[in-house]
């Protein structure tokens, strides 16, 4: 068989591996090399989980809710340092002094109370330091007229109004009854209170304040009747 016979019968044979062969090499590359290559990222996860939200710097005015995660320091006494999740009733156990009830107080305060119960009997002149480090997720939930019912978180740093809460809902359909928005609370002895309130008093008239809402409040806004 001539060389000239043999090239043409090669040829398209050789047109055909070609592309197969180069797509098998581009497939080996792209599935191993380095790690830090282009590959997907595993997303970071949150080690804080679902129940609490990261601190960051708190303001000594931030009161303390019961299961924030809290670390208590006490200046050059680095065996009384304490990371701690408080109790369901505020409650922190500390060393020496055992348990105290900080849940409810500003964290200045706290640092005081806390100062007091070291002050005497354990140390001269203790300096505490008390850190946020996870805050309890607080929300109310706002139900009804409006154009996104559902929870609405709290600021961990703040309190959240009424106004800001259904604005965060979206604001007030065209069927809202805006002169009689319920809330609806439970109030520390367990017992359900309902406030009503009128909104365009709220955002029309300087003398009425904004409604600053509780954690688990419930806004009920009702349909008006046409």
């Amino acid at each position: 068989m001539s060389s000239l016979l043999r090239v043409t019968l090669l040829l398209p044979l050789v047109c055909f591996l070609v592309p197969f062969l180069s797509a098998q090499n581009e497939g080996a590359s792209g599935t191993g090399g380095d790690s830090s290559g282009g590959g997907a990222t595993a997303p970071a996860t949150s080690p804080l989980g679902a129940t609490g939200v990261s601190a960051g710097v708190v303001a000594g005015n931030y009161v303390l809710q019961p299961l924030d995660v809290v670390q208590v320091d006490v200046f050059q006494e680095p065996e009384l340092q304490v990371q701690t999740r408080l109790s369901a009733d505020g409650t922190v156990s500390l060393p020496l002094v055992g348990e105290l009830v900080i849940g409810g107080m500003t964290v200045d305060n706290a640092q005081k109370l806390v100062t007091q119960a070291y002050k005497g009997d354990y140390l001269i002149n203790p300096h505490v330091t008390i850190l946020v480090l996870q805050y309890t997720e607080r929300f109310i939930y706002v139900h009804g007229m409006v154009n996104r019912p559902g929870p609405v978180p709290i600021p961990p740093e703040r309190e959240l109004t009424l106004s800001e809460a259904i604005n965060s809902a979206g604001g007030l359909t065209r069927l809202a009854r805006r002169g009689n928005i319920k809330i609806r609370r439970v109030n520390p002895e367990g017992k359900t209170e309902v406030i009503t309130v009128d909104f365009d008093d709220i955002l029309e008239s300087p003398e009425v304040s904004d409604i600053k809402l509780k954690n688990g409040d419930h806004v009920i806004v009702a349909e008006r009747i046409i």
